[in-house]
């Protein structure tokens, strides 16, 4: 079974008409690039840029990703923001493996902006760290105005709200955001959103409250799935300060608000969702805990029976290692593997997810039955394609299973990317 799989997948590899061209970044300078903003600015549509371990997070410069690239992490990458804007329709921009922390008291993290293209994003951090300003923490993502948004097995968290300051005397603000969409289509999968912390009030002349926690999720005419995921709103400030001048204690985040005419939140029943809890007031009075989903009228929530099943592929093969496709579902599934050289994104309720493999598929293979732990792993190696130093190739997965009790579902997609044996 595995060898069909094998075969069917490098015939098609072989058969490609164009394999993107390879730059690695290495802040050694063993490299093309010694850092990534360098990269992003000057490879073509299509490329790959392999980013060897390190943190890069040191350079000031942050420069926008305006056209499609795979980025893959080759070890463990840190970075600072990335902003990705005006992605062209039939574009894509794959980034996997890199943790992003920003001290950004302005921007979120991670900002998607007008991207028409595609946008696929996998086993990634973005956590805001900044010490927030009067208006807010900020967001750990912030997605605007954009097509087709995917996450999975990615974490977000907001900063914090600013305490109470003496002078000038600035009341406590809110937490910031985990996750902020406005006008786009996102689907997220085994993903974690932990909104930011209200501000203390801590000076006894002004009458106000702690601030605000920041909601997990917030989502403003979007579309959206949340599969097997956690969201998590922000706690309340305290109002800690000694005075006659009670202030109302501040409110808890909630975990997910969704607002929108006509659009759709859909969740599989595994999600868990965790309202912030309300701040604490002088008096010792405490305030309300935000809510777990916040659905404004006229928007069209439905939950997903049945619970995620996962998928991972190995990140990144050289020619000669040994990929790995790692299944997590339930003893008596029947799984079956889509796998394509092409991205899409096609919402599919009848088997509970997003379709991302694009078509032509490779081939759809009938992985087995997972044991009755529910894990079914399938490992092979990479012969040598006759790749050259420039050469490499994504392949995207997602498995299908006919499941016990839980019907027809779509797993957790994953991309891996195939490159020479020299690098």
């Amino acid at each position: 079974m595995t060898r069909l799989i094998l075969v069917a997948a490098l015939a098609a590899i072989l058969a490609a008409p164009a394999l993107a061209d390879v730059f690695v970044v290495d802040k050694s300078g063993a490299g093309d690039f010694t850092q990534t903003f360098q990269a992003v600015t000057s490879v073509s549509s299509g490329d790959t840029l392999v980013v060897r371990s390190g943190d890069y997070g040191q350079a000031a410069t942050i420069s926008a990703i305006r056209r499609g690239m795979t980025i893959v992490a080759d070890g463990d990458v840190t970075d600072m923001r990335v902003v990705i804007i005006d992605l062209p329709a039939g574009e894509q921009v794959i980034i996997r493996g890199i943790d992003f922390s920003a001290a950004s008291a302005s921007h979120a993290t991670l900002e998607i902006t007008d991207c028409a293209g595609d946008v696929w994003i996998e086993d990634c951090t973005f956590e805001n760290t900044a010490a927030a300003l009067s208006d807010g923490g900020q967001a750990g993502a912030a997605i605007v105005n954009s097509a087709n948004v995917l996450f999975s097995r990615c974490s977000f968290r907001a900063s914090d709200g600013l305490d109470t300051l003496t002078f000038p005397p600035i009341p406590a603000s809110d937490g910031g955001i985990a996750l902020d969409v406005k006008g786009a289509n996102v689907s997220l999968y085994e993903c974690e959103m932990i909104g930011g912390r209200g501000g203390d009030h801590e000076f006894a002349t002004l009458t106000t409250s702690g601030g605000w926690g920041g909601a997990g999720l917030k989502a403003l005419d979007a579309d959206v799935l949340l599969a097997g995921s956690r969201v998590v709103g922000g706690d309340g400030g305290d109002s800690v300060a000694t005075s006659t001048r009670l202030s109302s204690p501040a409110w808890g985040g909630d975990a997910v608000m969704f607002q929108g005419i006509g659009k759709k939140l859909r969740m599989t029943t595994d999600v868990v969702l965790e309202p912030g809890f309300g701040g604490v007031n002088d008096s010792g009075e405490i305030g309300p805990n935000g809510q777990l989903f916040d659905v404004t009228s006229g928007a069209d929530a439905q939950i997903y029976a049945g619970d995620t099943r996962a998928l991972s592929v190995t990140p990144l093969a050289r020619e000669g290692e040994i990929v790995t496709l790692s299944y997590i579902g339930k003893g008596p599934d029947v799984v079956g593997l889509l796998v394509s050289l092409t991205y899409d994104y096609t919402p599919f309720s009848g088997a509970k997810g997003t379709l991302v493999p694009g078509a032509p598929f490779l081939q759809s293979f009938i992985l087995g039955i997972p044991g009755p732990d529910g894990t079914l792993d399938v490992s092979f190696a990479i012969p040598d394609l006759g790749f050259g130093a420039d050469d490499a190739i994504v392949l995207f997965h997602q498995a299908y299973s006919n499941t016990f009790g839980d019907g027809k579902m779509l797993s957790v997609p994953s991309a891996h990317v195939i490159i020479d044996d020299s690098l």
